[in-house]
């Protein structure tokens, strides 16, 4: 008959064996790659379509240099395709710490991406999925980003409906 010690030891490789991943050949435990890695690819998520290379070239894109200005597209019709969330360390001015924020990339069917670290969209992208589904949105939804200032002063966006 198995101690306790030994079935919980046994439920230990089990677990620790569930988590291992194949990285270029070898197998590392999961809680390896995050200590040298951190934990950021367990935080994002998008709803692009591919194998692995079509969706790296689409992550790459909605996280490159390439993403346009948010600003670009405030009050204008976007045809949202596609896009890819997630987690960023911003600065906090004046006290050299860092906040954790969501950041929302918008992606159009002509692959230009807009990125928003706002709540508000954030929060609107979430209804759309409810509503829709992951997508991609083939067609794509028409929307309007909007800009407005809240009860305490601060810029916000929303995604409407167009």
């Amino acid at each position: 008959m198995e101690t306790l010690d030994e079935r919980i030891a046994s439920k230990q490789e089990s677990a620790l064996a569930a988590r291992s991943s194949d990285i270029a050949g070898q197998t590392m435990l999961q809680s390896v790659v995050e200590d040298v890695l951190g934990s950021l690819g367990a935080k994002a998520f998008h709803n692009f379509k591919g194998d692995a290379m079509a969706i790296w070239r689409q992550v790459s894109k909605a996280t490159g240099p390439t993403v346009g200005n948010a600003d670009d597209i405030i009050g204008k019709e976007f045809k949202l395709e596609r896009f890819y969330v997630h987690q960023i360390q911003l600065a906090q001015e004046g006290q050299g710490e860092y906040v954790d924020a969501v950041r929302c990339v918008l992606i159009d069917p002509s692959d230009n991406a807009f990125a928003f670290v706002s709540t508000g969209i954030a929060g609107d992208l979430a209804r759309i999925i409810s509503t829709f589904g992951m997508g991609p949105y083939l067609p794509p939804i028409i929307v309007k980003i909007v800009s407005f200032t809240t009860a305490k002063k601060r810029k916000s966006y929303s995604i409407q409906p167009a």
